[in-house]
């Protein structure tokens, strides 16, 4: 009986095993499906003048025989073509309204949940003809214009302008109130001021052209795109200065000098789209525009003037055109993102004092040309090496400000290559206040936390300097070198 029990038990366990055993590879056998994600690509603004605008879009574990599917309720787009993978095309009518006008699509997918995107228009500015006097650069006969076209509310209902025929310095004052300006066919006539310290010139763009009533005290917190009259060489000092709200704008063709604080604090310009024939770029042309991220200089630029893009904390890359000749100054100082940098090799930087302070450059090539290494790296804090060719003749200032090594916290591998004439060096010292250290105003406005009390010194005993094999009794006859961990190469 205990055996027929144990036997009938043994069965069972094995039927139940075998059971169990099925169902657990039926289901490793099984698909898991995921069900199918779909994403879209914002598009930009939709230009004015309509056309093809194609939206890209892609879907996550796609189910056979399903197509994505556009539905709109917007009156101005219509005409969805799906014939290329991955892209959907429709055509956007030309907009006849002054003002920007939005809608929205819907894209569906079976399975997947639906996604809606914004879609917006640029408004249709209205075309004001103007006949600027240039005979008397004080008489502005724009607003006039803009009135019998717009009426007397004009600063309060438009955004966009598009002017056409002539204008001198003094129209220029009826333009800060809108948000988009193309001046591409003006003519700039009579004679117009620069700078206060330069001598009239035609063909430019006035000294605080878009600031309300060319006041410097003033911001210009409605201009945010511009085009400027195709045939101005210059853009006046300030010009541009403090267009907080400004994105981007394209430089003419016929531009070659940006003059001193052109765009000084347009915080919001990211892109310059074009540079034109640009040659020479003023004293704080662009220094506190913080969104500034790209920079694809022209190969005509052969000057850059200090404090050209102090401040400049977006800026991540830097590549100077083959055209450079001269560059002065703390050029690119608190310009903290910056971590590439590249030069033609004829680029002398001698003269380019406090050139990367408070830069994240982590190396940097010393070319021959470069004669002399004075305070350009001072508060690299990120430097890491430096390789010095023997073609540098002096390493300290004349003035015996602090030297090229101070406060590179980094900054531990330092090779020399001279065998002979081998220059003075500011020694390591316990007490920088001897030396003199230059003040804010010299360096430009950095932002908060790039103070100069920050500086500790000239260099710590941590630096080791590799020097030529067979040198060292030199370079201990020398001043300055005693201070340091000199050891010869191998």
């Amino acid at each position: 009986m205990e055996r027929l029990f144990f036997a009938t038990f043994t069965k069972k366990l094995v039927l139940l095993f075998a059971i169990l055993f099925s169902v657990v590879a039926c289901k490793e056998d099984e698909e898991i499906i995921l069900p199918p994600v779909l994403s879209i690509e914002s598009i930009a603004v939709i230009p004015n003048e309509g056309g093809l605008i194609q939206i890209k879009y892609m879907v996550e574990n796609p189910v056979e025989g399903q197509e994505v599917v556009l539905t709109t309720a917007t009156e101005w787009v219509g005409e969805f073509d799906y014939s290329l993978e991955g892209v959907i095309q429709f055509n956007a009518e030309k907009s006849n309204q002054r003002e920007e006008r939005l809608g929205e699509i819907t894209f569906s997918y079976e399975g997947a949940e639906s996604v809606t995107i914004a879609i917006s228009q640029d408004g249709n500015p209205i075309i004001v003809s103007n006949v600027g006097d240039d005979t008397d650069p004080t008489m502005n006969n724009l607003t006039a214009s803009i009135i019998a076209v717009f009426g007397e509310d004009y600063a309060t209902t438009n955004e966009s302008i598009v002017v056409v025929g002539s204008m001198n310095q003094a129209d220029f004052n009826s333009l800060a109130t809108f948000a988009h300006v193309d001046l591409s066919d003006v003519d700039i006539v009579g004679e117009i001021t620069i700078h206060p310290s330069q001598p009239n010139v035609e063909n430019a763009v006035p000294l605080f052209a878009f600031l309300p009533n060319f006041d410097p005290s003033q911001v210009n917190d409605k201009l945010k795109t511009l085009k400027l009259p195709n045939e101005a060489t210059i853009v006046g000092a300030a010009a541009l200065g403090k267009c907080i709200e400004l994105e981007e704008v394209s430089l003419p063709d016929e531009v070659v000098r940006i003059d001193v604080q052109a765009f000084a604090s347009c915080l919001k310009l990211k892109n310059i789209a074009s540079w034109g024939k640009l040659e020479v770029i003023g004293v704080s042309a662009f220094s506190s525009c913080v969104e500034l991220d790209n920079l694809e200089l022209p190969n005509t630029l052969h000057t850059i003037h200090p404090q050209a893009f102090v401040s400049c904390t977006s800026l991540t890359e830097v590549v100077l055109p083959e055209s450079m000749e001269t560059i002065i100054g703390n050029v690119f100082a608190a310009c903290s993102s910056l971590r590439s940098f590249s030069a033609p090799d004829h680029l002398d930087f001698s003269d380019a004092y406090y050139c990367f302070f408070r830069t994240a450059l982590e190396e940097f090539e010393i070319n021959s040309a470069t004669k002399h290494i004075q305070t350009q790296f001072l508060m690299s804090t990120n430097l890491k090496s430096l390789d010095i060719p023997a073609t540098v003749e002096s390493l300290a200032s004349e003035d015996g400000m602090v030297g090229s090594f101070a406060d590179i916290q980094e900054l531990t591998e330092i090779t020399v290559h001279w065998t002979e004439n081998i220059p003075t060096i500011l020694p390591l010292v316990e007490n920088p206040d001897k030396y003199n250290v230059p003040d804010s105003d010299f360096l430009g406005t950095f932002p908060e936390g790039f103070g100069l009390s920050k500086i500790v010194g000239i260099g710590n005993d941590k630096y080791t300097i590799t020097i030529p094999k067979g040198t060292k009794e030199k370079y201990l006859e020398v001043a300055g070198w005693e201070t340091y961990n000199l050891v010869e190469a191998e």
